[in-house]
């Protein structure tokens, strides 16, 4: 039952996108090709594997690793999971922090076994259920099935900051006890202003090439693209003119309200949604101007969400979900007229395979890791491809990507 949910939900979510085509393919023999299939395996391995989504688990249990926009994306979270009526006691969840904290800033903190608190960094807070710690590895060894990691937003957007994650991704199995821990990366919101350009669209640009590096080669093929929901959100009317610092409260962190749920929003659709069967869109959770902060920086940057712009901050989440390096569909999925018709990307959802930024018929193969071709069909746009749980090597183009359900 859970299955049929999941693959109801991502139509959901995919109705928001103007171009999406949803295809069942039948799992029938084909013919043998092997050579597209050895050449990918040659050139094309990942650094690492991640571990399976744990869809069946009775509880699922997650840490978030990060710095300060970690907070920012994870404030309303709860709050969300309650207004979607999901069941909150099969929810474990907490949050480690230091500010400005970068792969290598926990990885010493792991070797250090450092010590945590509620009030200093490294930071510690329990969002949902109980887990008590006092030190970092006392935190990794709560039986955590996923954890999500991050890179600062100064660095997220050089992958060579990246090569310390083989690394960090060893001790975070070493210290959980789970070999099999299934990891999401975030994708950081860019700043808002860079010197001669408005809403940071340079900086996301990198985050998003990153991003889809590190799916591609270390292979953390799971990922919250909560940059691409801001930056969708600043090409709408959610910025009010860029009056309110374009979703953000100081040019850097999201701003109560707007920023901080659309945040969420992205977070949930990812990390929650595929194990409830409840998408975000089913929302009616609204931030009042009541609950606006009293610190001044976050009251001056508040922008209640309300029913006027409730579902449009959902829209921006979702769609980032279905295209999260996408620059090529404006944040209803509609292609811009100037997008590139070689460009492609491919990831999976709810175990269904997604192609975005195609051009009209597109030729797509369907492989298995021996070679044997499963189906060949045309397809455009943004397309959705179902097929039973396994590896796959799909091939657009002259490019092949493995993808696994």
């Amino acid at each position: 039952m859970k299955t049929l949910i999941h693959i109801k939900l991502l139509a959901v979510v995919c109705l928001l996108c103007s171009f999406t085509t949803t295809i069942a393919l039948a799992y029938d023999k084909g013919n043998i090709d092997v050579m597209p299939v050895i050449e990918y395996i040659k050139n094309n391995k990942t650094i690492l594997h991640n571990g399976e989504y744990p869809y069946n688990n009775d509880t699922i249990r997650v840490l978030a690793i990060g710095n300060s926009f970690t907070v920012d994306a994870t404030v309303y979270l709860k709050q969300l999971m309650v207004n979607l009526g999901v069941n909150t006691d099969q929810v474990i969840m907490s949050r480690l922090v230091h500010g400005s904290s970068s792969f290598d800033t926990w990885i010493d903190h792991i070797n250090n076994n450092s010590a945590i608190s509620t009030t200093k960094t490294p930071h510690y807070d329990i969002l949902i259920g109980q887990a008590k710690a006092t030190t970092v590895r006392d935190v990794l060894a709560l039986g955590w099935d996923i954890v999500v990691i991050q890179q600062t937003s100064e660095t997220a957007g050089d992958y060579g900051t990246f090569s310390s994650c083989q690394e960090y991704v060893e001790l975070l199995k070493r210290y959980t006890g789970n070999e099999n821990l299934c990891l999401f990366y975030n994708m950081p919101h860019s700043h808002s202003a860079v010197t001669g350009e408005t809403f940071g669209y340079s900086d996301w640009v990198k985050y998003a090439e990153v991003t889809r590096r590190v799916v591609e080669e270390i292979g953390i093929d799971r990922i919250i693209p909560t940059g691409t929901a801001i930056q969708k959100a600043r090409n709408t009317d959610l910025t009010y003119g860029g009056k309110y610092n374009n979703l953000t409260r100081d040019n850097w962190h999201l701003n109560s309200g707007t920023g901080r749920y659309v945040a969420a929003c992205t977070w949930y659709e990812a990390l929650f949604a595929p194990y409830f069967g409840t998408s975000v869109i089913g929302s009616t959770l609204n931030i009042l101007e009541s609950e606006k902060p009293n610190d001044e920086t976050f009251a001056n940057s508040f922008v209640a969400v309300n029913d006027d712009n409730r579902l449009l901050c959902v829209q921006c989440a979702t769609n980032a979900i279905a295209t999260p390096y996408n620059d090529n569909t404006d944040w209803l999925g509609n292609k811009r007229d100037n997008a590139p018709n070689n460009a492609w990307s491919i990831y999976t959802y709810n175990g269904t395979i997604i192609i975005e930024e195609l051009a009209d018929n597109v030729e797509v193969k369907i492989y298995t890791t021996n070679g044997i071709l499963l189906h060949t069909t045309s397809v455009a746009h943004v397309t959705t491809l179902t097929l039973p749980q396994g590896i796959y090597l799909v091939q657009v183009f002259d490019k092949m990507k493995k993808v696994i359900i």
